[in-house]
Protein backbone atom coordinates (compact mmCIF):
# COMPACT_ATOMS: atom_id res chain seq x y z
CA UNK A 1 0.00 0.00 0.00
CA UNK A 2 2.70 2.43 0.91
CA UNK A 3 4.45 1.38 -2.45
CA UNK A 4 1.74 2.34 -4.13
CA UNK A 5 0.85 5.59 -2.42
CA UNK A 6 4.78 6.30 -3.14
CA UNK A 7 3.92 5.28 -6.84
CA UNK A 8 1.37 7.89 -7.02
CA UNK A 9 3.06 10.84 -5.16
CA UNK A 10 5.76 10.29 -7.56
CA UNK A 11 3.24 9.99 -10.67
CA UNK A 12 1.82 13.40 -9.11
CA UNK A 13 4.93 15.14 -8.83
CA UNK A 14 6.42 13.92 -12.78
CA UNK A 15 2.59 15.32 -13.79
CA UNK A 16 2.90 18.75 -11.68
CA UNK A 17 6.50 19.14 -12.92
CA UNK A 18 5.08 18.63 -16.91
CA UNK A 19 2.44 20.81 -16.43
CA UNK A 20 4.95 23.64 -15.21
CA UNK A 21 7.49 22.71 -18.09
CA UNK A 22 4.17 23.18 -20.46
CA UNK A 23 3.30 26.56 -18.90
CA UNK A 24 6.55 27.69 -19.12
CA UNK A 25 6.92 26.57 -23.03
CA UNK A 26 3.57 28.36 -23.40
CA UNK A 27 4.82 31.67 -22.10
CA UNK A 28 8.04 31.32 -24.14
CA UNK A 29 5.75 31.10 -27.11
CA UNK A 30 3.61 34.67 -26.07
CA UNK A 31 6.77 35.74 -25.69
CA UNK A 32 7.67 35.20 -29.00
CA UNK A 33 4.74 36.40 -30.68
CA UNK A 34 4.96 39.42 -28.52
CA UNK A 35 8.14 40.03 -30.22
CA UNK A 36 7.29 39.17 -33.53
CA UNK A 37 4.55 42.14 -33.47
CA UNK A 38 7.63 44.34 -32.05
CA UNK A 39 9.37 43.36 -34.78
CA UNK A 40 6.63 44.41 -37.50
CA UNK A 41 7.10 48.18 -36.09
CA UNK A 42 11.24 48.08 -36.39
CA UNK A 43 13.34 48.95 -39.56
CA UNK A 44 13.22 46.10 -42.63
CA UNK A 45 16.92 44.79 -42.30
CA UNK A 46 16.67 44.16 -38.66
CA UNK A 47 13.41 42.75 -39.09
CA UNK A 48 15.03 40.25 -41.77
CA UNK A 49 17.62 39.36 -39.36
CA UNK A 50 15.19 39.13 -36.28
CA UNK A 51 12.89 37.21 -38.38
CA UNK A 52 15.31 34.33 -39.09
CA UNK A 53 16.61 34.16 -35.28
CA UNK A 54 13.36 34.10 -34.05
CA UNK A 55 12.53 31.44 -36.61
CA UNK A 56 15.67 29.19 -35.36
CA UNK A 57 14.01 29.60 -31.89
CA UNK A 58 10.91 28.29 -32.92
CA UNK A 59 12.90 25.12 -34.77
CA UNK A 60 14.67 24.71 -30.60
CA UNK A 61 11.48 25.17 -28.79
CA UNK A 62 9.99 22.91 -31.10
CA UNK A 63 12.22 20.45 -30.65
CA UNK A 64 12.26 19.94 -27.00
CA UNK A 65 8.30 20.23 -26.86
CA UNK A 66 8.34 16.78 -28.68
CA UNK A 67 10.09 15.31 -26.12
CA UNK A 68 8.08 16.75 -23.29
CA UNK A 69 5.01 17.10 -24.37
CA UNK A 70 1.60 14.67 -25.35
CA UNK A 71 -0.15 14.28 -28.90
CA UNK A 72 -2.71 17.14 -28.25
CA UNK A 73 0.19 19.87 -27.14
CA UNK A 74 2.38 18.82 -30.07
CA UNK A 75 -0.40 19.04 -32.14
CA UNK A 76 -1.07 22.69 -31.00
CA UNK A 77 2.17 24.05 -31.49
CA UNK A 78 2.63 22.29 -34.95
CA UNK A 79 -0.43 24.65 -35.87
CA UNK A 80 1.15 27.71 -33.96
CA UNK A 81 4.33 26.89 -36.39
CA UNK A 82 2.34 27.27 -39.39
CA UNK A 83 0.81 30.45 -37.99
CA UNK A 84 4.42 31.60 -37.80
CA UNK A 85 5.70 30.35 -40.36
CA UNK A 86 2.54 31.67 -42.77
CA UNK A 87 3.28 35.12 -40.75
CA UNK A 88 7.11 34.85 -42.78
CA UNK A 89 6.08 33.88 -46.02
CA UNK A 90 3.67 37.12 -45.94
CA UNK A 91 6.85 39.47 -44.80
CA UNK A 92 9.32 38.28 -47.46
CA UNK A 93 6.08 38.74 -50.12
CA UNK A 94 5.52 42.02 -48.75
CA UNK A 95 9.45 42.85 -48.52
CA UNK A 96 9.63 41.67 -52.22
CA UNK A 97 6.77 44.27 -53.24
CA UNK A 98 8.62 46.53 -51.64
CA UNK A 99 11.86 46.60 -53.30
CA UNK A 100 9.76 46.25 -56.54
CA UNK A 101 7.92 49.02 -56.50
CA UNK A 102 11.19 50.72 -55.63
CA UNK A 103 13.05 49.47 -58.87
CA UNK A 104 9.96 50.45 -60.76
CA UNK A 105 10.41 53.72 -59.37
CA UNK A 106 14.15 54.03 -59.67
CA UNK A 107 13.60 53.27 -63.34
CA UNK A 108 10.13 55.57 -64.07
CA UNK A 109 12.65 58.23 -62.75
CA UNK A 110 15.38 57.29 -64.98
CA UNK A 111 13.26 57.13 -68.26
CA UNK A 112 12.14 60.42 -67.23
CA UNK A 113 15.55 61.68 -66.97
CA UNK A 114 16.33 60.41 -70.33
CA UNK A 115 13.48 61.76 -72.03
CA UNK A 116 14.13 65.51 -70.31
CA UNK A 117 17.57 65.00 -71.55
CA UNK A 118 16.36 63.84 -75.06
CA UNK A 119 14.43 66.67 -75.26
CA UNK A 120 16.81 69.50 -74.38
CA UNK A 121 19.31 68.56 -76.53
CA UNK A 122 16.48 69.07 -79.81
CA UNK A 123 15.75 72.38 -78.36
CA UNK A 124 19.86 73.04 -78.45
CA UNK A 125 19.62 72.19 -82.03
CA UNK A 126 16.48 74.21 -82.85
CA UNK A 127 17.83 76.81 -80.93
CA UNK A 128 21.13 76.85 -82.72
CA UNK A 129 18.93 76.71 -85.97
CA UNK A 130 17.43 79.84 -84.88
CA UNK A 131 20.47 81.37 -84.28
CA UNK A 132 21.82 81.36 -87.44
CA UNK A 133 18.44 82.15 -89.39
CA UNK A 134 18.16 84.80 -87.44
CA UNK A 135 19.87 88.68 -87.20
CA UNK A 136 21.53 89.13 -84.08
CA UNK A 137 19.40 91.76 -82.69
CA UNK A 138 16.10 89.16 -82.41
CA UNK A 139 18.19 86.59 -81.64
CA UNK A 140 16.99 86.92 -77.55
CA UNK A 141 13.38 86.95 -78.62
CA UNK A 142 13.18 84.37 -80.53
CA UNK A 143 15.10 81.98 -78.23
CA UNK A 144 12.41 82.73 -75.48
CA UNK A 145 9.81 82.26 -77.90
CA UNK A 146 10.91 78.94 -78.78
CA UNK A 147 11.05 78.26 -75.02
CA UNK A 148 7.60 78.72 -74.68
CA UNK A 149 6.22 77.01 -77.84
CA UNK A 150 8.20 73.96 -76.17
CA UNK A 151 6.68 74.00 -72.76
CA UNK A 152 3.81 74.71 -74.22
CA UNK A 153 4.29 71.09 -76.61
CA UNK A 154 5.53 69.17 -73.19
CA UNK A 155 2.06 70.16 -71.44
CA UNK A 156 -0.30 69.06 -74.35
CA UNK A 157 2.02 66.08 -74.24
CA UNK A 158 2.08 65.24 -70.93
CA UNK A 159 -1.69 65.95 -70.69
CA UNK A 160 -2.32 63.17 -73.72
CA UNK A 161 -0.04 60.50 -72.05
CA UNK A 162 -2.31 60.79 -69.06
CA UNK A 163 -5.16 60.87 -70.68
CA UNK A 164 -3.81 57.54 -72.48
CA UNK A 165 -3.16 56.19 -69.32
CA UNK A 166 -6.39 57.00 -67.86
CA UNK A 167 -8.08 54.89 -70.86
CA UNK A 168 -5.52 52.33 -70.55
CA UNK A 169 -6.48 51.45 -66.38
CA UNK A 170 -10.26 51.90 -67.59
CA UNK A 171 -9.64 49.51 -70.21
CA UNK A 172 -7.71 47.08 -67.24
CA UNK A 173 -10.72 47.67 -65.22
CA UNK A 174 -13.22 46.53 -67.66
Amino acid sequence: MMMMMMMMMMMMMMMMMMMVVMMMMMMMMMMMMMMMMMMMMMMMMMMMMMMMMMMMMMMMMMMMMMMMMMMMMMMMMTMMMMMMMMMMMMMMMMMMMMMMMMMMMMMMMMMTMMMTMMKTMKTRMIMILMMIKTKKKKMVITTTKMMMIIMRRRRKKMMNMKEKEEEKRIRRGK
